[in-house]
């Protein structure tokens, strides 16, 4: 468990530090506020919670953030690492399927946090009828 642990922070840092990461991470907020923005304009006037218009905003642009950011964690950069670790230590391969899926996971939760703490701070600010909603 310790290796796999490892293997997930290392390619998490490796993840973290891609400018293609940083740039998909950018245009997943700036998509998900964008379909917030538009999802409350038109459930304004309706019984639609908030919460729900941010839930439908964000899973409908999850599936693309989520195969920018395997892609890069799964392509042939990945073999190096793999190499170089296996001449220190001999390292099965589902601790490293196990380490990148992790990483991934990990990346994919930090992006939706920061998805949902700027709404939530944001919206009770701006309006006092969506206050009540988000507490």
């Amino acid at each position: 468990m310790k290796l796999s642990l490892l293997v997930a922070v290392r390619a998490f840092v490796r993840l973290a530090r891609q400018t293609t990461t940083v740039f998909a991470v950018t245009a997943f907020l700036a998509a998900a506020g964008a379909l917030f923005a538009d999802g409350l304009f038109k459930a304004e006037g309706t019984a639609v919670s908030a919460p729900s218009v941010w839930a439908l905003a964000v899973a409908s642009v999850l599936p693309l953030l989520v195969s920018l950011l395997t892609m890069r964690l799964w392509s042939d950069d990945g073999i190096a690492e793999r190499a170089e670790s296996d001449l220190v230590v001999p390292v099965p391969e589902r601790v490293f399927a196990i380490g990148r899926f992790a990483a991934a996971y990990f990346a994919v939760v930090t992006a939706v946090a920061l998805a949902l703490i700027a709404p939530l701070i944001v919206l009770p600010v701006c309006s006092q009828a969506l206050s009540s909603q988000l507490k």
